[in-house]
């Protein structure tokens, strides 16, 4: 359905009033497939929620390994700073999702980055 809707001419970086794009849900969802996909279309990688967070943060938060690693593979900085200078692995640490923290520090996330 995801390909249907950009073929027909959908905004892959419409957003909410509370600035989720597609990209930030597919995140938050473990949409790999479909975050690959909006990718691929031009999805912005790097913009914030009002709450501050990319989809980086967010596949950080809720545990999604795969989606953040596709992230990172397609360019996503890994220490890109959200609201009050958190960064991914600051939540990752705080949600105690420890697969998407080894992944971070892998691809060079500062352990030592202020919050």
């Amino acid at each position: 359905i995801v390909v249907l809707l950009l073929q027909a001419g959908a905004n892959p970086n419409a957003a909410t009033r509370d600035q989720y794009t597609p990209l930030h849900i597919a995140a938050k969802e473990g949409q790999e497939e479909v975050a690959a996909i909006l990718l691929d279309h031009n999805a912005e990688k790097n913009v914030l929620t009002k709450k501050g967070f990319t989809p980086l943060h967010l596949a950080s938060k809720y545990g999604n390994v795969e989606v953040a690693k596709l992230l990172l593979e397609r360019g996503t900085p890994v220490d890109i700073e959200g609201k009050n200078q958190v960064t991914p692995l600051h939540v990752a640490a705080h949600y105690n999702n420890d697969n998407v923290a080894m992944l971070l520090l892998e691809h060079g996330a500062s352990a030592k980055a202020a919050a």
